[in-house]
């Protein structure tokens, strides 16, 4: 018998069960990480994901504005033009 295990006679007989108290433990919590990270892999990639949307629709948006509305917020055609043409992936 290992640690964290007990022994429990039934019937005053030969019968024993062993409680693996410690190991079901760790397995537990082993499973509950193994969950955990897995959910924020899954949260890490939906951030990725919202990031390149966000990247693709201001880029649709730079492209699509007049040279009025470029002087007013301060960005010249030339930067647009080289900002909207990068890839959503491309920071």
């Amino acid at each position: 018998m290992t640690s964290g295990e007990r022994s429990i006679s039934i019937f005053g007989g030969r019968l024993q069960i062993l409680l693996r108290t410690q190991s079901l433990r760790s397995d537990y919590l082993d499973q509950k990480g193994k969950v955990w990270i897995l959910f924020r892999e899954w949260q890490h990639l939906l951030a990725i994901y919202r990031l390149w949307c966000v990247r693709q629709r201001t880029r649709k948006q730079l492209a699509q504005m007049s040279d009025y509305m470029l002087q007013d917020i301060g960005v010249s055609r030339y930067a647009a033009n080289l900002e909207s043409g990068k890839r959503f992936w491309q920071p």
